[in-house]
């Protein structure tokens, strides 16, 4: 199984259950070999990369496993975050601007 594999495995696994999301640059990187502005979703097949077009290529070309979403504007990312992850329990980084400190919680 490829790295980013095995770290979506790893996160799903310590998430017990519950759904995963990132948005710091660091975490993002972590997840998926790009580094940008935007959120992540991640499913045991891919992470599913939310961007706005001004970065739409560069997490295209250098995202691995990923599946662009593409967000109008930044404003829109935090909410088609949410639609991506639906109802129930999320695990999101510290840093997320949330309202988490990286404790699952429901959006």
């Amino acid at each position: 199984m490829p790295i980013y594999g095995e770290r979506r495995k790893r996160l799903l696994s310590l998430a017990k259950g519950k759904q995963v999301a990132a948005m710091t640059g660091a975490n993002l990187f972590y997840l998926t070999d790009f580094w940008g502005g935007g959120a992540a979703v991640v499913h045991p097949d891919k992470t599913v990369v939310i961007t706005t077009p001004l970065e739409e290529d560069r997490a295209s070309k250098l995202g691995q496993e990923v599946e662009v979403v593409v967000a109008k504007s930044w404003k829109l990312v935090r909410a088609t975050l949410q639609k991506e992850l639906g109802k129930g329990r999320v695990v999101v980084d510290d840093d997320s601007g949330l309202g988490g400190s990286g404790r699952a919680r429901s959006l």
